[in-house]
């Protein structure tokens, strides 16, 4: 049986995506713009049903997760406008169970390092392969 998701694991998932996405190095590469921060929100939205699916967990329940608490919550993550509202991250959530489920029946797991379309191109790690191929 799958687990239900609360705050803490929605949050846990949420901010590794942004570790194993590299976001870090990303945002001191291209600049800490409002635009790149929220660029990288909005792929950490998206990677975690990857990894809640990989962690035991229903990757739905992210979104079940934020359809509970995002309306009472939205008021505090839109004030720095780092983070869409959260019926838009249900939206970005929810595209990606498609693509989760076909992981999955593939590789007997959500594969995000085979299947998951990052949302923008990561320069610093281009360059990084430019300078080991030198």
């Amino acid at each position: 049986a799958l687990i239900d998701v609360d705050a803490r694991d929605m949050a846990i998932a949420h901010e590794l995506a942004h570790n194993v996405l590299g976001h870090r190095a990303w945002l001191d590469i291209q600049g800490r713009s409002r635009t790149n921060i929220r660029q990288t929100e909005r792929e950490a939205d998206r990677l975690a049903p990857w990894l809640l699916a990989n962690a035991g967990y229903d990757p739905t329940a992210s979104i079940r997760f934020m359809q509970r608490w995002g309306p009472d919550n939205n008021g505090g993550l839109r004030l720095f406008a780092r983070h869409d509202g959260w019926d838009e991250r249900v939206d970005l959530m929810e595209a990606e169970l498609p693509f989760v489920a076909a992981s999955v029946e593939r590789h007997g797991a959500a594969d995000w390092k085979a299947d998951f379309e990052p949302q923008f191109e990561r320069q610093f790690e281009r360059r990084a392969e430019n300078r080991s191929n030198r």
